[in-house]
């Protein structure tokens, strides 16, 4: 956490003092790939420009960027009323087409990706690698997405506020279906509800995710049966980046297993508790099975499935090591190294455990929960002979689970004492892990995962030594991989002494260096005794194992970028909402435009991807601010939905084309100061009109509108139909251009196609546009077009 914040006011001093807007990864769609395949992916950012480069920081992994990136991804409505207006949406991104090729072999897990170009790089997204098969949601699909053949996983996002997913499937067999929903876990920024229907709609199981865990369920089915599996937000939020991965597997579910751990190369008998594992029923049971753990001294993890005459579970992760597992007993000595698996007494919520240790030992300490829905949050604590406490530990990064770290005071037998904070009682399945090792003399490498400073100019980057086990010896560093143009120091002031923890590398730009970016590796090299050891830095600690996370390689480079100054400033003329304007019409929001320097190009004006409050639709074009302008106005659109109770407003970045140090064209971006803030008046244009209409397959209907304008617009009025893709070209109606003294009452007919698949509720729009000094003054109408088989 320290790195990032290292890195955090790093990168703020850069963009305030030089007034570029770094790029930052924000999702991935599909979030997840199946090693051995080639996909099609589309990756998303923030603040893009043409030549923003896309990087993953596994060497494995082959990307190429097929498409510039597309326009600013708008929130779609429906739109947030009331209090939760005021909340700020996500960033807004935009996406390119990539082509991602994952090689044969490479292990499940977590990979990282992020994004520079010569404003900075900025945050990381990431990408699961998988070894199995996926099906993709279809855009614009109505009603459920299809019919799965199970086992079955699906990649899906929710796009809009209120969206609710369906998936179906029939069930294979009477047993245990398992429904797993990875969202949070890939990043993504929503507690997901899961639930599942019967064929009458009834509920049969669900799971609000209110700890950020990510749901799963399993509930009995019926051969033959069809069930609905729906996803949404608890909030009923939305946006293109809520991707979710969605597993349905029928079989029992593993929650744990005891011993949690094994030794490599050993097989031992092992008790699984979880839905349907003993009689394929639907409560928790038991059941014994002897495991072969593998030998390969290469994996930390082992992934299990067990096979009963029910079904075959989902994979259950296990650690495997060098280490002794056991199952704990009363008063179980705690060995080093060492794991115990156990469960809480009944009634308490705590147990003890004798421990000896010496002093000049260091001793590593982990308790995890088993059960990730179990509502457990342990804490560790380590008493003396008399009685006294000597350390204590609670969360570690990102987890609940404690992580202590134990230098003894004194030879002697010590107390480890587990204790649950919310003594919540433990059921079959709520087992606990306690693990020790002895933490020997060594050390790691801490680094930020982006870093960014001027081009032509001196940077540094910080490197952390992690001092491990009393390990007290100079440490030498290496980087490779440095931007063009880019230099380290001499060998020499590359050494960390063994008095010191961390090392300030400073870095030059060439003065005709470009503004590039690479990934860069940082390398340790120390005498351990007699011995030369060598480590690579990472961007933190491998994350702890726990069985229902996917394993994650820390970043093992920094992206490293050098910048450019952008050559512009702008900001808009009036003051803080000084402005009242129209809904549903066109603000003109005059802007003061300054260039710096000898520059006199072309600026792109666009929405920026950090805005304040809920969008409720306002937007904003692209706008290119001609050589020599220094004054101009940037339409935004103010939708006929907004709210008079509140201000709204809109931020704009800027990007110019300009030369880098070395001659290259680059394009850099840059911040509007200040935001376009304006108080909401009413409508210039009203459209009203039935709320339903009824036409059958083949059929027509003569629609009523109401329309209404003010007299200060003076330019003739269209009326068309707004359909959803899957009614374009089966649904007419003739657009309308109206003189403008049309007042009152109109009528529109509507005419239908004899489609098959059409019949059923559809929503569409009347919309009605004219003109205002040039630009659109809009009024919609909101209808339910109900579509009934012919002859009905």
């Amino acid at each position: 956490m320290r790195a990032i914040l290292l890195l955090l006011a790093f990168t703020l001093s850069a963009a305030l003092a030089h007034g570029q807007r770094a790029p930052e990864a924000g999702h991935a769609f599909p979030p997840s790939g199946k090693a051995g395949t080639t996909l099609e992916v589309r990756l998303a950012a923030t603040d893009l420009t043409p030549d923003t480069r896309f990087f993953f920081f596994d060497p494995r992994l082959k990307l190429e960027v097929l498409t510039p990136p597309g326009p600013v991804l708008m929130h779609e409505p429906p739109y947030w009323l009331g209090i939760k207006s005021y909340l700020n949406d996500p960033n807004l991104t935009r996406e390119v087409t990539t082509r991602l090729t994952i090689p044969a072999g490479m292990p499940a897990g977590l990979v990282r990706w992020g994004v520079a170009n010569a404003s900075g790089t900025g945050d990381l997204g990431m990408f699961l690698i998988s070894d199995t098969d996926q099906v993709l949601e279809e855009d614009n699909k109505r009603g459920a997405q299809q019919v799965l053949a199970l086992p079955a996983t699906v990649c899906g996002r929710l796009a809009r506020i209120e969206e609710e997913d369906s998936w179906q499937f029939t069930a294979p067999a009477t047993g245990i279906v398992t429904c797993e929903l990875m969202a949070r876990r890939l990043g993504s920024d929503f507690h997901p509800v899961l639930r599942v229907l019967d064929p009458a709609g009834v509920v049969v199981a669900e799971q609000f995710d209110t700890a950020g865990l990510d749901p799963v369920l399993s509930f009995p089915a019926l051969q033959g049966q069809k069930y609905t599996v729906t996803v949404r937000d608890i909030d009923y939020r939305g946006y293109r980046s809520f991707g979710y991965r969605l597993t349905i597997h029928p079989g029992p579910r593993i929650v744990s297993a005891s011993p949690s751990g094994a030794r490599r190369g050993e097989t031992r008998e092992v008790t699984f508790h979880g839905l349907g594992l003993a009689t394929g029923g639907a409560s928790m049971e038991s059941v014994v099975r002897p495991v072969v753990f593998p030998a390969d001294p290469g994996s930390d993890t082992f992934a299990y499935r067990l096979n009963t005459p029910w079904g075959t579970s989902l994979p259950h992760r296990f650690p495997v090591g060098d280490q002794p597992e056991t199952v704990a007993t009363s008063n179980t000595p705690l060995g080093v190294p060492g794991g115990i698996t156990g469960r809480l007494p009944p009634g308490a919520a705590r147990i003890t455990f004798p421990l000896v240790a010496k002093k000049g030992e260091s001793i590593q300490l982990i308790a995890q929960s088993l059960n990730p829905h179990g509502g457990q949050d342990l804490e560790l604590e380590i008493r003396g002979a008399d009685g006294k406490p000597v350390v204590d530990g609670d969360d570690s990064a990102g987890s609940t689970n404690p992580l202590l770290l134990f230098n003894p005071p004194a030879d002697g037998t010590y107390t480890v004492i587990l204790h649950d904070r919310v003594a919540a009682r433990a059921g079959l399945a709520d087992l606990y892990r306690l693990s020790t090792r002895k933490v020997p003399p060594d050390f790691r490498l801490e680094i930020p995962n982006t870093l960014a400073f001027p081009a032509a100019t001196n940077g540094a980057l910080t490197v952390k030594v992690i001092r491990l086990g009393g390990f007290k010896e100079p440490v030498t560093l290496s980087l490779d991989g440095l931007p063009i143009g880019v230099t380290g120091p001499e060998a020499k002031a590359l050494l960390v002494p063994a008095t010191a923890d961390t090392l300030k590398i400073d870095l030059v730009s060439a003065k005709n260096a470009p503004a590039a970016a690479s990934l860069v590796h940082v390398h340790g090299t120390a005498q351990l005794a007699g011995k030369t050891i060598q480590r690579q830095a990472t961007d933190s600690q491998k994350p702890g194992w726990a069985p229902w996370l996917p394993d994650t390689t820390p970043a093992n480079a920094v992206l490293l970028a050098t910048t450019l100054k952008p050559p512009f400033k702008f900001k808009p003329v009036e003051a803080d909402g000084g402005r009242r304007v129209n809904r549903g019409a066109t603000h003109q929001s005059e802007l003061i435009i300054e260039r710096t320097g000898d520059f006199t190009g072309e600026i792109v004006l666009d929405m920026s991807a950090k805005q304040q409050r809920h969008r409720q639709g306002i937007r904003g074009p692209v706008v290119t601010v001609a050589p020599g302008v220094k004054k101009l106005n940037y339409p935004v659109f103010m939708p006929e939905g907004l709210e008079t109770t509140r201000t709204s407003r809109i931020g704009l970045v800027g990007m110019a084309l300009v030369k880098d140090p070395s001659g290259a064209a680059r394009w850099i971006t840059g911040d509007m100061d200040g935001q376009i803030t304006m108080s909401i008046e009413g409508a210039l244009l009203k459209l009203t009109g039935p709320e339903e209409v009824v036409v059958a397959l083949g059929g027509s209907s003569e629609l009523t509108f109401r329309l209404l304008r003010s007299a200060t617009l003076k330019d003739p009025t269209r009326l068309e139909l707004v359909l959803p893709p899957s009614l374009v070209g089966k649904v007419r109606a003739e657009t309308l251009t109206l003189p403008a003294s049309t007042q009152g009452p109109l009528t529109w007919r509507i005419a239908i196609d004899k489609a098959p698949d059409m019949p059923g509720s559809w929503p569409i729009t009347a919309r009605a546009t004219t003109l205002r000094d040039g630009h659109p003054v809009v009024s919609e109408a909101a209808l339910r077009l109900v579509i009934e088989p012919a002859g009905k």
